[in-house]
Parts: C-alpha cells; sequence; structure tokens
C-alpha cells in the first residue's frame, strides 16, 4: 500500500517494469517497492508467497496466518544475536482481531477499522 503523497515522491527514472508472461514469478527484498496491476480477468488470481527472513530476524507483530512452516528454520543455526537494520520500517498493523487477505490489508481495511473503532 503507497500513498499518493509517498508514490508522488518517487524518482520516475528508477522505476524498472518487469513484464513477464501469466505464470510469471518475482523474487525480491519486501522492503522493494513492487506492484501488480488488479486482473481483469472474472477469475481469482492465485498468489503464493513464499517468505524467508534470516534466523536473526525477530517479528514485531504475531504472523497473521501462521503455519506449521511458520517460523521454521530452513538452514543453519538458531541465531543467539538479533542483527538490527538501521533503516526505519513501520510497524505492521494489528491484526489480532483477524485477517482477511494481503489484498484487503494493502486497501486499507485493517487502518479503516482500527479507525473506526478509535472513533467508536
Amino acid at each position: 500500500m503507497l500513498s499518493d503523497a509517498d508514490a508522488a515522491g518517487l524518482d520516475a527514472d528508477r522505476i524498472r517494469y518487469l513484464p513477464g508472461p501469466a505464470g510469471s514469478i518475482t523474487i525480491h527484498n519486501a522492503r522493494t517497492l513492487h506492484f501488480s496491476p488488479s486482473s481483469k480477468a472474472p477469475q481469482p488470481r492465485p498468489l503464493l508467497l513464499n517468505c524467508y527472513t534470516g534466523a536473526d530476524a525477530k517479528p514485531y507483530t504475531p504472523h497473521p496466518q501462521p503455519t506449521r512452516n511458520t517460523y521454521r528454520l530452513v538452514r543453519g543455526e538458531p541465531a543467539r544475536w538479533i542483527h538490527h537494520d538501521p533503516r526505519p520500517c513501520q510497524i505492521p498493523p494489528d491484526w489480532s482481531a483477524g485477517y482477511t487477505s494481503i489484498y484487503a490489508a494493502q486497501a486499507g481495511e485493517a487502518e479503516a477499522d482500527a479507525t473506526s473503532k478509535e472513533h467508536a
């Protein structure tokens, strides 16, 4: 989810479009600005997210849809020390009241729900 104000500040000379045929994938850092246009097809577009992090990366909030493989170590040893990225990072939304989908979160439903609860 990128605000119009943030989008206006992007350097258009650095934007790279990576078109691909149906079934293409991207592999990138989660902090890389990325998107795909809305699907115009009548059937839903499948989405598979394989997310990997370093063993020394610890979440700020609980996983919204944990599975038996959430936080599973796939290579190496458990970390004894945490390394922090020096760049600022927005705190994830509070999904403790429920999580519907990544699309709903990107559309701002989590923020809208939190705002409506604050003003109730």
